[in-house]
Formats: C-alpha cells, sequence, structure tokens
C-alpha cells in the first residue's frame, strides 16, 4: 500500500499470496486490481527485491496494462474474425493475420514489462528490480504443473522472447542498465 500511494494509484490493488515463485497483476482496470505475490518470492527475495517486483505489478496497474492488453487482444480477434471476402481468402487471411496479429500482441506485452521494470526500478532502484528479476530467472525452485502449463505467460526460465509475453532476463536486465525506459518516466529519480 505504501508502494501504491507512492505511485500515486487512487484506489489501493487487493493483495493475495500463492504458493507459486512468481508474481501477477490482473483486473480490468485500476478499481478492480488484484496484485498476487508468491509465498517462495517472500521467502527468497529481500525486501527490497519484493518491494521491486511489487512495485513492477503496480507498474502494470498504473498503466493501465491489462485493460490495454484485452483490447489489443480483442482488436485481434475481431480483425481475424472479418477479414476476407469468400470462404478461401477468409480463411487464408485468417491464418496469416492470426500469426502477424499474435506476434504484435506479444510484442506490446513484452513492451509493457519494460515500462513496468523501470517503475519498479523508479519506486525502489535499478539494483534491487534487476536482482530481483535475476534471482526469479535463476532458481532453482522446480517449475510447478501450473508454471509449466502457463510458461509462455511467465517470464520465469525463458530462453527466448519472439513468442512470450515477457522479454529474456539479458533484454530486461540491459534496458534497467541503460535506463531506456526509466528515462522516460516521469519522475527521473527513485520516489
Amino acid at each position: 500500500y505504501r508502494l501504491a500511494a507512492k505511485l500515486g494509484l487512487p484506489h489501493l490493488p487487493w493483495v493475495a499470496t500463492m504458493p507459486v515463485f512468481n508474481a501477477y497483476a490482473i483486473g480490468s482496470g485500476p478499481k478492480s486490481a488484484l496484485v498476487v505475490v508468491g509465498t517462495p518470492l517472500l521467502e527468497r527475495l529481500s525486501r527490497e527485491e519484493v518491494s521491486a517486483i511489487i512495485a513492477h505489478e503496480l507498474g502494470h496497474i498504473a498503466n493501465d496494462d491489462m485493460r490495454r492488453m484485452t483490447l489489443a487482444e480483442s482488436f485481434q480477434k475481431a480483425l481475424t474474425w472479418f477479414m476476407g471476402w469468400n470462404r478461401e481468402v477468409q480463411n487464408g487471411t485468417r491464418w496469416v493475420l492470426s500469426w502477424v496479429t499474435e506476434l504484435w500482441v506479444l510484442k506490446l506485452s513484452r513492451n509493457r514489462e519494460y515500462w513496468a521494470d523501470a517503475i519498479g526500478a523508479a519506486l525502489t532502484s535499478p539494483e534491487a528490480m534487476k536482482s530481483a528479476l535475476v534471482k526469479i530467472h535463476e532458481t532453482d525452485a522446480p517449475l510447478s504443473t501450473y508454471e509449466r502449463r502457463n510458461a509462455r505467460l511467465m517470464f520465469r526460465g525463458k530462453a527466448t522472447s519472439l513468442f512470450s509475453t515477457h522479454p529474456t532476463l539479458e533484454e530486461r536486465v540491459a534496458a534497467l542498465s541503460s535506463e531506456t525506459y526509466l528515462r522516460q518516466l516521469p519522475l527521473r529519480t527513485p520516489l
């Protein structure tokens, strides 16, 4: 709640825990947001690293990323559904557009992660954000059934980002180190 207040969120998000080495934010918008943090994160990360992860998730809420991604996916589905003039053209067009728009939505999602990382770094420190990402990525904790089933929606253990919702560890650390997104935030110093 302290981080949400620093960020100026008009509504405090709901908070929950889960038994998975991960964290996420969900909801239809800032008024109905929920931040879920895995208890293994709370046990294995330092207080500052946990704060960076929570600030990252709050960044998704502040940027209204959940609604933004829902709209992008809705546009993708509508575009691929209505394209075409006859059955053969429509099926071929849908197939091509499905792949092209899916890659576009995934790229948009990866971009939103960079912005959330920048907010996490601004609310805590770039070092805490980078350290937390490294610990999450390189943990020896086994992937749960849930994590294996939803691997493309997660950051942990990713080798490539083209077909993923999250950039690789190397891409995220490089963006934080170069302050690519951090420099573009309205507040350029940690809060």
